[in-house]
């Protein structure tokens, strides 16, 4: 049986529009075609899996969330090293389905209406 192993990141914060209806939907389509699925919370405090094999992210996803949250996905992108790990991870063929904050904090920065410009993961330019 094939697997697929998907990388959701910050759920507990970037979850906005009910973006976790996205990854049961993803999940349903595969098991409809006999592929196992894990889903892997990757938020503060927790780490991108990148070493063992059978632990590494096939497909990462990462959805809306407010200003608020933003600026601490993106401080923690920052500091952790996640950032770097998503983006070259992407640059290698890796997917990710981003959603609204998730897709924003992807590029070079985000500037929130009455906050600081956070800096962004830097996978293209916007």
């Amino acid at each position: 049986m094939m697997k697929l192993t998907i990388g959701y990141l910050y759920p507990d914060l970037m979850n906005i529009y009910g973006d976790t209806g996205n990854i049961i939907s993803l999940k349903k389509r595969a098991e409809w075609r006999g592929i196992e699925i894990e889903v892997k919370n990757i938020s503060v405090g927790n780490r991108i899996p990148t070493r063992q094999v059978g632990t590494q992210i096939d497909l990462y996803f990462f959805g809306g969330g407010q200003d608020q949250q933003q600026s601490l996905v993106a401080s923690d992108l920052e500091s952790s090293g996640k950032g770097k790990i998503i983006k070259k991870k992407v640059e290698r063929g890796v997917p990710l389905l981003a959603i609204c904050g998730g897709y924003q904090l992807l590029g070079e920065y985000y500037q929130p209406q009455k906050a600081p410009k956070l800096r962004g993961v830097g996978l293209f330019p916007a």
